[in-house]
């Protein structure tokens, strides 16, 4: 059973591995995709690192912004991407399809950007982004503005209202516009009668909830081909008085097709946003002259990045109409990144920990397990706050200093207690259970608080965890064995 001594030190080193191979410190040159639709979505997607277009070498952002201007609509575009597949192994991908037409311009369906230095995303507050000017006389366009955000996943961003405009500042870019000016105003109908609108709508399936929300893919047959599509759609529930208008409309109706047992009628129920057609849903024969009251808003498309897009606009359209415009777009400028400056703050603690340590006990092995235990402590947090997709903030970055003075905590208070009162095994087993006890308190009201300053206390939970089942462990056997 020796070698289960070495399982801790082991299972540290894979973490702190995996982690720094989450936070991506080394990127390839090209541009990412940082936003994709058709045409160019059936095979690209977000991330893809795009490396040739039409045959040009693609290095930087101007050699692909040189590329693209060529480009004219209806031509074929032929682009080569790299996907990575694992971290650092990339798998080359090429993709023709035909540039379109959208607003008297060549539209090809990808938004790109220049490779970053790693897969941190940070807030506007920290790195600048796109200051949106609307215009609008609607006294709840600001409210109406953010539930279509939130909805749409967009959730770093600052609004506020300066004389007749208001003025949203985000790291998103134009993608969002359609947001921020469809109008939003919904109808549904049967056989070209209305049966509901938004003002009959008493609630909305958001979040899938005790409620029905769909996004599955679905094969769709014709008499040349079969293609895979995927539809997408949630439930909506009525007032009593729209699900009695389409027991109305439906009882003259008769029966288009069945298959099997189940049967269609010969109409539909058609859902517009702004006048245009969205999607249907076909009514089956056993619904005809019944009160519906909990309808599937929804409709189709080519591929699962574009549905998802469609369906939280869609959710987003129906909480209420917009009458705003976009009148300019104007970037913030890029301010200086202070991660640089964090993480050294965060090596300077761990290292000035370490050398507290080797000073108590005048062992230079605590001096090295103590730098090499805080550096893996430090890459895993970052590492984890790449993985779970968090948004670096003000807050995180403060707790992430806080992450680093917990470490010279820890430490230290190991290192006084046993050279104050002897480094013998009793003691040692003693101190350690007194932290644990302490650390366990620490995480439990961490894990409470989490859920209301996620990005403050998650980092810090993160690194309770990993001192309480792995590092503490380590450091005390050094002390041990020293």
């Amino acid at each position: 059973m020796g070698y289960l001594k070495y399982a801790r030190p082991a299972i540290l080193i894979v973490l702190a591995i995996w982690f720094l191979l989450l936070i991506h410190p080394f990127t390839k040159e090209g541009v990412v995709i940082t936003e994709v639709e058709a045409p160019a979505s059936l095979v690209l997607r977000e991330r893809d690192i795009i490396s040739s277009v039409n045959g040009n070498n693609i290095l930087t952002l101007e050699d692909y912004e040189n590329a693209i201007s060529q480009i004219e609509p209806n031509d074929t575009v032929s682009i080569v991407v790299l996907r990575e597949t694992f971290p650092y192994t990339y798998r080359e991908i090429s993709h023709l399809f035909v540039a379109e037409e959208r607003d008297n311009k060549t539209f090809l369906g990808i938004v790109a950007d220049k490779t970053h230095f790693s897969n941190l995303r940070f807030s506007h507050k920290l790195i600048g982004g796109n200051k949106f000017i609307i215009s609008t006389n609607q006294s709840n366009a600001i409210e109406i503005i953010k539930e279509r955000l939130e909805i749409n996943k967009v959730h770093d961003y600052s609004i506020s209202k300066e004389g007749d405009k208001i003025i949203l500042i985000t790291t998103a870019g134009e993608e969002i516009v359609p947001l921020l000016e469809t109008k939003g105003e919904f109808y549904a109908k049967v056989d070209n009668k209305i049966f509901f609108t938004t003002k009959d709508i008493k609630n909305i399936c958001i979040t899938g909830v005790d409620c029905a929300l769909n996004l599955y893919p679905y094969m769709n047959e014709s008499k040349e081909e079969s293609t895979i599509i995927w539809r997408y759609g949630f439930e909506v529930s009525l007032t009593k008085e729209a699900s009695q208008r389409f027991a109305n409309l439906t009882k003259d109706l008769s029966i288009a097709s069945c298959k099997g047992e189940r049967c269609t009628l010969n109409a539909t129920i058609d859902y517009y946003i702004d006048g245009k057609l969205i999607g249907s849903e076909e009514i089956y024969a056993s619904n005809k002259e019944l009160p519906y009251d909990r309808p599937i808003v929804g409709g189709a498309k080519l591929t699962k990045e574009d549905a998802m897009k469609a369906l939280y606009f869609t959710q987003a359209m129906l909480k209420g109409g917009l009458d705003a415009k976009v009148e300019e777009i104007v970037p913030v400028k890029e301010k200086q990144n202070p991660m640089g400056l964090i993480v050294y703050v965060m090596i300077g603690i761990v290292i000035a920990s370490a050398i507290v340590s080797f000073v108590f006990l005048r062992k230079i092995k605590i001096l090295f397990a103590g730098m090499l235990l805080g550096f893996s402590e430090i890459v895993i947090v970052i590492g984890a706050i790449t993985g779970l997709n968090m948004m670096i903030t003000i807050s995180t970055l403060v707790s992430l200093i806080i992450v680093s003075l917990i470490t010279f905590g820890y430490q230290n208070y190991i290192t006084y207690k046993l050279k104050k009162e002897g480094i013998i095994k009793s003691k040692i087993v003693g101190l350690s259970k007194k932290i644990n006890k302490w650390m366990i308190i620490a995480i439990i009201v961490s894990f409470a608080l989490v859920f209301f300053f996620s990005s403050f206390i998650s980092p810090i939970l993160i690194q309770l965890i990993i001192i309480l089942v792995l590092t503490k462990s380590l450091f005390i056997k050094t002390i041990e064995s020293a």
